[in-house]
């Protein structure tokens, strides 16, 4: 390496920490995976949302590729909902068959109703999902898709926007299903931006189910895998240095436009090369990475991972719609990088509860100070 080089990816590191320490400077006092006092901001988020969208419509196939085993966890998540897989309640159960419905959120390429169907054969499961990534859903199984009803819907944006994740009403389908027996998110609470966000997920999720049925969902720690984590921290102070460069270039890029010179770069992507997407790192919250694809420059997408105390206030924090039966951690090759939590959700109707109306009119200073309250009381 010569001199100049050298020089450069030192630089380059520097800038990556300087603007990790600038993005994460309040999370000692805050406490890891709260929510940040100064709020991610909806730009952001919309940033986030059309990077991660980029990131799976062009990577799709070869990211299915990669997903295609069941994840350990969702044995013991459907032992916690009830369903037994043991022979002997196989050869109970064939003569006549249980019905269940089943909304996945955020579905991916199908593979937890390949696991469904082929491990409770004596279940005649309805199959209902959500996806905005087309072509990642179109990967899967033939056979299994045949039998699942599904709509694609950007739950994310829709989020952002203060609209319902995935409103049954605009989806004749859903709508006519809901509420439904067992609702599951797997591999999609990290893709959340803000912490808020997150709660407000979940609690729409548990308003599609039915009083008494489940809510499944994972939280992704990966963090915990301590032979990754070094690439995991150089990749993300080289997305901060990547993304702060497409920022300076979007102010230059702007200025341009603003004297009628030129056209955006940033308008414009192919199926081989990402979107520059211009946002400022420094707005991210505690625990917030950018991971990396196949070693590709460039090639990101926004992930969160979940601190146990983070994913201990979201089960305080829905402790008035629903008690969580089952909390573990399971997958990958420590055996912890995912935490799963299944909620079984209350009589008590959500819309009645305050604090679900309450999200939607609070400052995000007062979700903050509300769900500490809350843990006090707990």
């Amino acid at each position: 390496m010569n001199r100049e080089a050298a020089e450069h990816k030192a630089e380059h590191e520097t800038m990556g920490r300087e603007v990790s320490a600038a993005m994460s400077g309040e999370s000692a006092a805050l406490g890891q995976g709260t929510a940040n006092p100064k709020a991610m901001t909806r730009t952001t988020m919309r940033a986030l949302c059309q990077l991660n969208a980029e990131f799976y419509k062009r990577n799709a196939a070869s990211f299915s590729q990669t997903r295609t085993a069941p994840w350990e966890g969702w044995r013991r998540c459907m032992a916690a909902c009830g369903f037994d897989d043991s022979d002997e309640a196989l050869g109970q159960s064939m003569d006549t068959q249980i019905a269940d419905s089943v909304l996945d959120i955020a579905c991916g390429n199908l593979r937890f109703e390949a696991f469904l169907a082929n491990t409770y054969p004596h279940i005649d499961w309805s199959f209902f999902a959500v996806d905005n990534c087309e072509p990642l859903v179109a990967s899967g199984q033939e056979d299994i898709a045949k039998k699942v009803h599904f709509t694609c819907e950007d739950i994310v944006s829709n989020l952002i926007e203060g609209l319902p994740a995935a409103e049954p009403a605009n989806i004749p389908a859903l709508a006519a299903a809901t509420p439904f027996d067992l609702v599951v998110s797997f591999g999609f609470m990290h893709h959340i931006p803000s912490f808020n966000l997150r709660l407000q997920f979940l609690l729409e999720a548990l308003n599609q189910v039915k009083p008494g049925g489940y809510l499944a969902v994972s939280f992704w720690q990966f963090l915990n895998d301590p032979a990754k984590r070094a690439k995991i921290e150089q990749t993300h102070a080289d997305a901060l240095v990547f993304f702060s460069g497409c920022l300076e270039a979007h102010a230059n890029d702007k200025n341009a436009l603003d004297r009628g010179a030129g056209s955006s770069h940033f308008a414009n992507s192919s199926p081989s090369s990402p979107k520059l997407i211009a946002f400022d790192p420094c707005s991210l919250e505690p625990n917030d990475y950018f991971l990396g694809w196949k070693n590709e420059p460039g090639n990101y997408r926004y992930c969160h991972h979940f601190s146990n105390e983070e994913i201990d206030q979201i089960i305080a924090a829905l402790a008035p719609h629903a008690t969580a039966v089952e909390s573990f951690s399971a997958d990958g090759k420590p055996g912890n990088l995912n935490r799963y939590v299944v909620f079984k959700r209350k009589e008590l109707p959500i819309d009645s509860i305050p604090v679900t109306n309450a999200l939607s009119s609070m400052t995000d200073e007062e979700i903050r100070q509300h769900k500490v309250k809350m843990l006090v009381e707990e």
